[in-house]
């Protein structure tokens, strides 16, 4: 007979801890709001965020082909390296980007077309990478 003990509830969040909390604007799961809950509760975290589509950041280690598909650009592209560039920095030093920091998809041209083609792929698993 295995008796049930009452389980405290962890406490959420920290006042010390300093995460890099990377939200992904239009991710069709995950929603950015969650990311920026997740970040009200770490006080010296920063939130990252990423300009694409589809679940999850993509690391992308080296800078694009301008060449490259559509779709490619849309997971990744030169946005998805600059935040990966965070990441790493965050990760080797501790050092966050400044507050509002946002990676966006190839540039700030980057055009509608990119959306389209993320959309009509959702959920094909099209090299996708996800923290």
């Amino acid at each position: 007979l295995q008796m049930k003990l009452p389980r405290p509830t962890p406490p959420f969040g920290s006042t010390t801890v300093a995460p890099l909390i990377i939200g992904t604007l239009n991710d069709p799961a995950t929603s950015f709001a969650a990311a920026q809950d997740m970040s009200s509760f770490f006080p010296q975290g920063k939130l990252l965020t990423w300009q694409g589509f589809l679940h999850g950041f993509r690391i992308v280690n080296s800078m694009p082909d301008p060449r490259d598909s559509a779709l490619e650009l849309a997971n990744g592209g030169w946005g998805a390296y600059v935040c990966t560039q965070y990441l790493k920095k965050y990760l080797l030093t501790r050092a966050l980007p400044r507050d509002g920091t946002a990676c966006p998809i190839n540039g700030p041209g980057a055009s509608a077309l990119a959306l389209e083609v993320a959309v009509a792929n959702a959920g094909r698993g099209l090299g996708q990478t996800c923290l």
